[in-house]
């Protein structure tokens, strides 16, 4: 059993710079005694930050150095952004807009089920919490179509937009004024299960040699809510 923390170790971890300007850098985390004491395989993270005049671009590249055992992994972003946004009106003004129509339902992934009077409402393709207390509750879209969601009002928001990932979790944590928009590779280990996750079907295994590449993408202000392919 891998005695992993419910977040994984690299938010505790000390990357390596490895390369650095005025607008850009390069993070890398490999494997060393520390993270073999709790996953006993070999790995490169490297994670890519770029800020231009439109927004931060966030990439991410998990690399197998083996040669013989695949690499399991899971991945996610934590990305949080003031609830209500600046000049934005009240929190209750503020939707969230998916590129396309989703499928799937919201789920509920922590706390306890929701009541039907909640202020809350979601066509597929806009979400409207009228309660900044809504997402005190962990929801999620899995597997997620959109490969960008928008968060604010018609004339104040920003846009998020990530390659690679199969769900998207929206939370905020206590009473804290921010919403956590988190691109994932799949649905979270509940903190009742074991925590070892080697045979969870939803895992990436990641074959020996090969590298997966992930992205996001923050850009604010001029998205319409819900403006791209109804598909």
């Amino acid at each position: 059993m891998l005695n992993l923390p419910p977040h994984g170790f690299a938010p505790d971890s000390t990357f390596a710079v490895a390369q650095q300007s005025e607008a850009a850098c390069r993070l890398v985390l490999a494997d060393d005694a520390r993270t073999w004491a709790v996953y006993p395989y070999a790995f490169r993270l490297t994670v890519d930050f770029a800020l231009d005049e439109r927004g931060l671009t966030m990439a991410i590249e998990v690399h197998n150095p083996s040669t013989e055992a695949a690499l399991p992994f899971m991945l996610g972003g934590h990305p949080g952004f003031a609830w209500p946004l600046p000049a934005a009106g009240n929190a209750s003004d503020h939707r969230l807009g998916f590129s396309r129509r989703e499928a799937s339902p919201m789920l509920v992934l922590s706390g306890a089920p929701l009541s039907d009077d909640r202020s809350y409402g979601f066509d597929g393709q806009v979400a409207w919490p009228a309660d900044i207390d809504f997402f005190s509750l962990t929801h999620a879209l899995s597997p997620v179509s959109s490969e960008m969601v928008t968060f604010g009002t018609e004339a104040v928001n920003v846009a998020l937009s990530f390659e690679g990932f199969e769900t998207l979790a929206l939370w905020r944590r206590d009473t804290s004024p921010f919403l956590c928009l988190e691109p994932w590779t799949n649905l979270p280990i509940a903190a009742t299960e074991p925590t070892h996750f080697e045979d969870l079907p939803e895992m990436i295994r990641l074959a020996p040699g090969a590298s997966r590449r992930f992205a996001m993408r923050i850009v604010p202000g001029g998205t319409k809510l819900g403006a791209a392919s109804q598909s």
